[in-house]
């Protein structure tokens, strides 16, 4: 049977048609929530990322915001980050600064 026979035949029967699921590390689901908010006009929340994950958002990555809006890319108030113009060309870099290591 084909990929997509499969799937029909397992929404037909009630089931989640997912093969595969991944649970990433907190670190890892931190680093990817921070990505998809710095890619919106509004940036990241800071209090909506404290509330989600339940940490200081300061506190973990403090550091490497001080250092980005250093080099330009990244801007903050206090309580919202969000990229700028130049960190928008870069975007990559900031994402990469925010990884795990």
């Amino acid at each position: 049977q084909s990929d997509v026979l499969l799937y029909i035949s397992a929404i037909e029967s009630g089931q989640l048609p997912i093969t595969v699921r991944e649970t990433p590390d907190p670190e890892t689901a931190m680093a990817e929530y921070i990505f998809l908010a710095l890619r919106t006009v509004k940036g990241l929340s800071i209090e909506l990322f404290n509330q989600y994950f339940d940490v200081d958002f300061w506190q973990q990555y403090g550091p490497i915001v001080t250092g980005l809006i250093e080099k330009k890319l990244l801007a903050a108030t206090q309580n919202q980050i969000y990229l700028t113009p130049i960190g928008m060309k870069y975007g990559n870099i900031v994402f990469g600064a925010f990884l795990p290591e």
